[in-house]
């Protein structure tokens, strides 16, 4: 390189070295001190829910103002740390109790998150707990049995508020006769309760580990709530809930009902689809093939995360136009997804789904369901072409040689005798040598 052009490459260097770095714009806070200042707890809530603005954000200005109480609630409905970190980081009154709340959370990230910020702090945790006991429960033992094999010192936890209350951050999942929408207002009325109150405790209940009764009877109720945000919030919350736990009748009502909103027949299909009855993917794929209905883009879409391949088989002559200009791309890009998802399948992931294959196509036969005639031998067509892979073939014969009381479910057994014939049969057909010329 010439000597010039070696010092314009120097001089440009030092240049560069010598500017200042760049620094990123301050972002703005997601409201304004005035308008948060304007409002009670509650509307500053639902100003909080329907904010577009990034989380982060909102736990910044959280923070930044205070504001525990809030950031309490946050933590309790969000599936993210960060709102318990700056608890901890305030000493905030309410931080050791909500990190215990924590550890029974379903969200892994959140539950490693409390777990190491009770145990960077053993001897005030451990004092709470001994002013506390009845908080050392489940997960909240274990961890308390473990600070006491470090620590033997106390901190003064007397600042700190007590446990949380199961039965009153719940109390709303049977929500007073009247609801009312706080909307724009600035003010709860007194005596009045609301709907994002009721929204606020199914978030709640949600976003920590399944609970039994009476919390799942009450959220079953609201499915059928005279609100239809309610009813819309509750049928989404069963999306979370165990596959067995969800109730198949009920939701399948709303989505069924022609009276309902369309944003409540879409609520109740999704979270019907997380059933682990094989009827509620039977309903899938029902309405996925009736594009006037209004969950059918729910159901294209939950096909595409869960269908195993025969759902594209119903969409090849299907016209999809009276669901909207989006749709032929939405039927396009949930058929693909399937083909990629079950291409990628091994012997041993494919295994695995056998027995819901089989489940699905026996309650369709049990039951004279308009999928029969093409459910069932697609399904015995498509097992059997990768039952000759080891994983698949050892489950077929676990299967065929179950007792029918090995199922426990609905209809199970009666479903069960049903998958051992097929089992037999596509087994049989391995076995079957073949014929043919010479």
């Amino acid at each position: 390189m010439r000597r010039g052009a070696v010092l314009l490459v120097a001089l440009a260097g030092l240049a560069a070295s010598a500017a200042p770095a760049r620094t990123e714009e301050p972002r703005l806070p997601p409201v304004s001190g005035a308008d948060w200042e304007a409002r009670d707890a509650e509307a500053r809530w639902l100003l909080y829910r329907r904010s577009e603005a990034p989380h982060e954000d909102w736990v910044a200005f959280l923070e930044s103002r205070r504001e525990t109480a809030f950031l309490e609630w946050v933590a309790l409905t969000s599936r993210r740390a960060d709102a318990l970190q700056a608890l901890r980081r305030l000493e905030a009154p309410e931080w050791v109790r909500c990190a215990v709340w924590s550890l029974a959370t379903v969200d892994t990230h959140v539950l490693g998150g409390s777990q190491a910020l009770l145990t960077e702090r053993p001897a005030l945790v451990l004092a709470w707990f001994d002013l506390h006991p009845e908080a050392a429960k489940g997960p909240a033992a274990t961890l308390r049995v473990a600070l006491e094999q470090k620590v033997t010192t106390r901190e003064d936890a007397s600042r700190l508020l007590p446990p949380l209350d199961l039965t009153v951050l719940l109390a709303d999942l049977v929500p007073a006769a009247q609801l009312h929408d706080l909307s724009d207002r600035t003010r709860a009325a007194p005596g009045h309760r609301y709907v994002h109150q009721v929204e606020r405790a199914i978030d709640i209940l949600v976003a920590r580990k399944w609970l039994g009764e009476p919390w799942v009877g009450r959220l079953e109720a609201l499915v059928n709530h005279g609100h239809p945000a309610v009813r819309r919030a509750s049928a989404l919350a069963w999306a979370h809930a165990p596959p067995d736990a969800v109730p198949r009748t009920t939701l399948l009502a709303r989505v069924d009902d022609a009276a309902e909103r369309p944003e409540v027949r879409s609520a109740a299909l999704i979270g019907l689809s997380y059933a682990s009855d094989p009827r509620a993917w039977i309903t899938l794929v029902r309405v996925a093939q009736s594009p006037t209905h209004p969950a059918w883009t729910a159901a294209v879409s939950r096909l595409g995360d869960i269908d195993d391949g025969f759902a594209p088989t119903r969409w090849r002559d299907l016209a999809v136009t009276a669901a909207g200009p989006a749709a032929p791309a939405l039927l396009a890009s949930s058929a693909a997804r399937i083909r990629e998802r079950v291409a990628a399948l091994d012997a041993g992931a494919y295994a695995s789904r056998v027995p819901v294959l089989l489940d699905r196509a026996a309650q369709a036969d049990l039951e004279c369901d308009p999928l029969e005639g093409t459910l069932v031998p697609w399904t015995l067509e498509t097992v059997r072409a990768r039952a000759g892979e080891d994983p698949v073939r050892l489950r077929l014969e676990q299967l065929r040689d179950a007792p029918a009381a090995a199922a426990t479910r609905e209809l199970a057994a009666e479903r069960m005798e049903r998958v051992r014939e097929y089992a037999r049969s596509i087994l049989a057909s391995l076995a079957a040598p073949a014929t043919g010329g010479r």
